[in-house]
């Protein structure tokens, strides 16, 4: 799978984890277009929520030398709880599954 031009990412955050005092967390990223976008996890632990990011910076990069996803990032998109994977087809991270 590759990610269209315009979903190109410019940065995650330094901060994996956005906490909002409930145990919530979230990635937040910004697009080409400028936009900040935000995948937001639930209530996970800061390490998931660390390894989600890692991730996300990952296909960050693959498709900034639009290259194909690998096989990490692919087996991870995979392994994902399907409310999870729908949040990131939401915020254009994954293509929707079949």
């Amino acid at each position: 799978m590759t990610i269209p031009d315009h979903l190109t990412f410019v940065r995650v955050t330094a901060d994996a984890g956005i906490p909002d005092g409930n145990g919530f967390r979230a990635v937040q990223f910004m697009c080409a277009d400028g936009k900040r976008r935000t995948f937001r996890m639930g209530r996970v632990p800061m390490s998931d929520a660390r390894e989600a990011a890692r991730h996300i910076e990952s296909i960050q990069a693959t498709a900034a030398l639009g290259n194909p996803l690998d096989r990490e990032q692919a087996e991870w998109l995979a392994r994902l709880d399907p409310t999870l994977h729908a949040r990131l087809v939401a915020v254009g991270l994954a293509a929707p599954r079949t």
